[in-house]
């Protein structure tokens, strides 16, 4: 990934949807592995609360998943539910 381009909390879901519009599929793993390793920060952003239910459980199958435990990953789950 380039130097002056980085992921952060804030852009990674429109980073990564904008990559995969373009078939940037570096920009796309790159995100992918920042969308899982800070997983419970990153759902509570406006932007995941913003995806479609499809795009929530897509994220949410991955076995990459950093997080404390499945308990974790079904409250941060309701999030998007709630604010929906």
């Amino acid at each position: 990934m380039p130097q002056y381009f980085r992921l952060s909390l804030e852009n990674v879901i429109g980073a990564r949807t904008f990559a995969e519009s373009l078939n940037c599929k570096n920009v796309v793993i790159e995100a992918d592995r920042y969308i899982q390793k800070n997983f419970a920060s990153v759902c509570r952003n406006e932007e995941f609360l913003q995806l479609g239910i499809s795009e929530v459980l897509e994220i949410l199958g991955r076995n990459e998943l950093h997080v404390e435990s499945e308990e974790q990953v079904t409250t941060l789950f309701l999030l998007p539910v709630t604010f929906a």
